[in-house]
């Protein structure tokens, strides 16, 4: 089932509307990740972490740097030891990471 919505939005938000083939399809995808990342917030609170603003602008940034080639490595290496990767590859669904550690 469907319901119809009228909203008010930002100019910046508008413009950005006007540019999608499917309006309804793009605010639907962007409220459903929002509500997906409060569920995910009040899991980790649930599991007792506590969850901040400042901290998760502290693992954004974090996250946001490239995997050392190391690390990829070995955890290519156990990955291959456990037969559920290929020794070579990309990493998906969410993004792909070479051998070289540099996000793809």
């Amino acid at each position: 089932m469907t319901e119809k919505r009228s909203i008010s939005v930002p100019d910046d938000v508008a413009a950005w509307l006007d540019q999608q083939f499917n309006v309804s399809a793009a605010v639907t995808a962007a409220v459903r990740t929002y509500m997906h990342a409060l569920r995910t917030d009040e899991v980790l609170e649930a599991a007792g972490f506590r969850i901040t603003e400042s901290g998760k602008l502290r693992w954004r940034e974090r996250l946001s740097r490239p995997i050392p080639a190391d690390a990829v490595a070995e955890g290519r290496r156990m990955l291959t030891e456990l037969g559920s990767v290929a020794p070579t590859g990309s990493v998906a669904p969410t993004g792909s990471v070479d051998p070289t550690g540099s996000a793809a």
